[in-house]
């Protein structure tokens, strides 16, 4: 590859080209038990969802990150691991939270 064509007709040259592709949240079942959703299953720092005895961790939530000072979804496996645990340890009354936020590598360009 020695360039990348973007929809106007603009070409960018490129040594190498990284895509990554997305993924659609699967909340229709958080959706139907009338959990707030928006671009994923909303969750506190706790990975307490709308409703305070329900809780959610990984690809499908839509959390606030600090790091980045917006709400996001984060997919990736040290993220699910990481609220997975926030998540257990608050359903057994230890409360936790993260402020971590981890993922796959960023890329700066200039």
């Amino acid at each position: 590859m020695r360039a990348v064509l973007t929809e106007d007709g603009a070409e960018h040259p490129a040594d190498i080209v990284i895509v990554a592709v997305g993924v659609a949240p699967a909340d229709e079942l958080a959706t139907s038990a009338g959990l707030e959703c928006d671009n994923g299953i909303v969750v506190d720092q706790h990975c307490r969802t709308s409703d305070a005895t329900i809780y959610a961790a990984g690809d499908c939530v839509n959390h606030l990150s600090p790091h980045y000072g917006r709400r996001m979804r984060l997919e990736s496996v040290d993220n699910a691991f990481e609220q997975g645990a926030t998540a257990a340890l608050n359903l057994l009354g230890i409360p936790r939270y993260t402020t971590r936020c981890r993922g796959s590598g960023q890329i700066s360009t200039t």
